[in-house]
């Protein structure tokens, strides 16, 4: 069955995932399945039917069997209300990025060994995302709200917001996910190397999302050309300076980690430094040497580099000033003891990096009721352990 689902994803209308899954689930013993995705702001999850429309309520994330599926990444159990049986919750994810939750009736629960739940929401995982760049039923479905055109912008341009491997584990999260304008990030792990820029352009809305956008593409361009980050800053640099004449600019960290030795080297253009999380305790901004942030620096030739050797288990986070700066009318920002101790409580719980960026970001916006004046963007990177020695 699982087989024919691959096969029939060629052709299977884009915003018809939700059917297929459906028949699979019947054709392996189920009484049904419905599909549950992930909002923007992951805090609730929006159940879409056999047309890719919402159907029914969406389900918050805290407080509820599906939300503690999406929580853990593991399968979950409960009574089905609708008919009698077991309601059968298993985690959507495409690699290692939360796309939801996939909600099987059975009459009686599978046994623990048991795993064609697992494989059948693997298989679907895989196909909404590749059939999401076809339709956008899917986006529309998961959005509570209307976003901006900047947010749009923005979000267009993002990678996964996880990914996951033996050697390093990265999460983002961009706040407010509805009005995001001049915060974003961008990664790619390749080889033996990963490669991370967080940028957080002057203004709001399109006029701060356009030159992070540029900043973005002129990075991946550098990066897909073979340059390293010193060069890749360069070139943002004097791209942005060209373009703008000085008069916007974009602070960013631009961060390069070896698999292999875990030898991490920045370029920090204006940015606060990373924090270092050791040991499952933050211990702080990571010394180092900032310059102006890309637009304003159109003759330097070089920036300084920075570096840190990371150990196995350690983990870098990268955000912007609306996280410790930003508040909101008469109130005070939410600051770095806060979000140290934000991350100190993930390490305790032995969260992974996807949940620990998910409640920091709640955190600083239940702080602020909601109220933000500033955008904020947090990246958090792990290094697992580094890439065995060839021969």
């Amino acid at each position: 069955m699982l087989l024919e689902v691959l096969r029939r994803s060629h052709e299977v209308e884009p915003h018809r995932v939700g059917a297929l899954a459906d028949e699979a689930a019947r054709r392996l013993g189920a009484r049904g399945s419905l599909l549950f995705l992930i909002g923007l702001q992951q805090r609730l999850l929006v159940p879409v039917g056999a047309d890719g429309e919402p159907v029914g309520d969406p389900l918050p994330v805290e407080g509820t069997v599906a939300g503690r599926t999406y929580v853990t990444g593991r399968r979950h159990l409960a009574p089905d209300n609708g008919g009698g049986g077991v309601a059968v919750w298993v985690p959507l994810i495409d690699g290692s990025d939360r796309l939801g939750v996939l909600e099987l009736h059975l009459d009686d629960a599978p046994a623990d060994g048991d795993l064609w739940p697992e494989d059948l929401a693997t298989a679907i995982g895989l196909l909404l995302s590749s059939k999401t760049a076809y339709t956008d039923a899917y986006i529309r479905a998961a959005r509570t709200r209307t976003a901006t055109v900047a947010a749009e912008l923005i979000w267009s341009l993002l990678p996964p917001l996880t990914l996951a491997t033996p050697q390093v584990s990265v999460a983002g999260i961009l706040e407010p996910a509805y009005e995001i304008g001049g915060d974003t990030f961008d990664y790619a792990a390749s080889g033996d190397e990963l490669v991370v820029g967080v940028f957080d352009s002057m203004g709001h809305g399109l006029q701060a999302a356009q030159p992070s956008a540029l900043a973005v593409s002129a990075m991946r361009n550098a990066r897909r050309r073979g340059l390293g980050v010193e060069q890749a800053a360069t070139e943002v640099d004097q791209l942005l300076g060209r373009h703008y004449g000085g008069e916007r600019f974009v602070t960013a960290l631009l961060l390069e980690l070896s698999l292999r030795s875990g030898l991490l080297r920045w370029v920090n253009a204006g940015h606060p430094q990373p924090l270092l999380v050791r040991e499952g305790r933050v211990r702080g901004a990571v010394p180092g040497i900032s310059g102006l942030p890309l637009g304003l620096e159109l003759g330097v030739d070089a920036r300084p580099v920075n570096e840190l050797a990371m150990q196995p288990g350690d983990r870098v986070v990268l955000y912007t000033d609306g996280v410790t700066e930003g508040r909101r009318p008469g109130g005070e920002p939410f600051g770095e003891t806060r979000l140290a101790e934000e991350l100190d409580k993930a390490a305790l719980a032995g969260l992974d990096t996807a949940e620990t960026m998910r409640r920091a970001a709640h955190a600083v916006l239940d702080h602020h009721q909601h109220e933000l004046r500033d955008d904020f963007t947090m990246v958090l990177v792990e290094f697992r352990q580094p890439l065995p020695r060839s021969g």
